[in-house]
This record gives structure tokens, C-alpha cells and sequence, in this order.
């Protein structure tokens, strides 16, 4: 918001500064109560004249007083009629507190958070490595029981300089068969 301020030195100066909490804070020690009615408007003209006129907000405020001066518009003796009372400044005081209090919760939240999603990325990293470590020390068992009779073979054959056979024989002896059951005698005389 664009102010104007009448200094004690008898200089005008023409600044912008933000607006918090109805308060115009022009340093760390110096602010202005905004009332709606002590806000003017400043006129600029526009490209020379040739473009429509742009008004912005602006509050005259006096040097070491906190009340806004009014607009000539609206009070012909350019004083506020009420000037900033004391349960006003401690309204204003519990705002910027309550505001302040409001951010330290939030940033404590958004601290928390922060760590919640770190031990996730962690805890998935960790066991990420573990089930590579488990795969990488098994290899050599998984290997052995998928392709270790291929292997043997191939040794074997390597060995006796014999040709691996594409298809492997079935090797199981034929099946014994069995004798028929022989009637048991008894014996009645005894």
C-alpha cells in the first residue's frame, strides 16, 4: 500500500509497504492502524494522458502518531475524529502473536511430515538392498538346482571327449515283474 508521510522535519515522503493485520508496517518499530476510511486514492495518468487514468490506494499518515490522517474528501479538518486506542494496539498485538504462533505450528508440522517421508524413502531403500543381497548370495543355489545335471553331463562328457546327446535316454531299468501268489499249503494232520 502506497503511504504518505508527513515527517516531523517538515519532508513528505512517498513509499510502498505491505499490509498486515490492519497494520502498515513501515519498519520494525514504526507502523500504521489502516482505517477504511482514511484510504485516498492517487491518480496517475497514463502514457502522457492518452490511457486511461490508474488509481492507487494510499493512506497519509503523520510521523510518530499511529492514527492515518483522513482524505480531504471525507473530512474537512484532515483529523480522525478517533484516535488509536490502547485495546485496539492490544488487539492488534494479540493478531500478530496468534499469526506467529499459527506459523511455528505449521512449520513444526511440515517438520514432521518431512521426517515421516524420509523413513519411508529409507525403510523402501533398505529393503530394496536386502532382497538384492538375498538374490545375489542365492545365485549359486538357484543355479545349481536349475541347470546342475546339465552341468555334471557336460563335465562328464568334456572328461571322456563323448559327444553330449541332445536328448537324454531315459535311464530307468524296466520294471521287474511280479510273481504271481503261490497258494499256501496247511497243514491239517498235526
Amino acid at each position: 500500500m502506497n503511504i504518505i508521510r508527513f515527517q516531523e522535519n517538515k519532508e513528505i515522503t512517498l513509499g510502498t509497504f505491505k499490509v498486515r493485520n490492519r497494520v502498515i508496517s513501515v519498519q520494525e518499530n514504526e507502523g500504521y492502524l489502516i482505517n477504511p476510511r482514511a484510504i485516498g486514492f492517487i491518480i496517475k495518468s497514463s502514457f502522457f494522458g492518452f490511457w486511461k487514468p490508474k488509481k492507487h490506494p494510499v493512506v497519509s499518515v503523520r510521523e510518530n502518531c499511529g492514527t492515518p490522517l483522513m482524505p480531504l474528501e471525507t473530512s474537512p479538518d484532515y483529523m480522525e475524529k478517533e484516535p488509536v486506542s490502547q485495546t485496539e494496539l492490544r488487539n492488534i498485538d494479540n493478531s500478530f502473536f496468534l499469526e506467529a504462533r499459527l506459523k511455528a505450528q505449521k512449520g513444526s508440522a511440515g517438520d514432521k511430515d518431512w521426517v515421516k517421508r524420509a523413513l519411508g524413502i529409507l525403510a523402501i531403500a533398505f529393503g530394496g538392498v536386502f532382497l538384492s543381497l538375498i538374490v545375489l548370495i542365492n545365485i549359486p543355489k538357484i543355479k545349481e538346482s536349475l541347470g546342475g545335471a546339465i552341468t555334471s553331463t557336460q563335465t562328464i562328457a568334456n572328461e571322456q571327449d563323448v559327444p553330449v546327446p541332445a536328448v537324454l535316454p531315459n535311464y530307468a531299468p524296466a520294471p521287474t515283474p511280479i510273481p504271481p501268489p503261490q497258494p499256501i499249503e496247511r497243514n491239517t494232520n498235526g
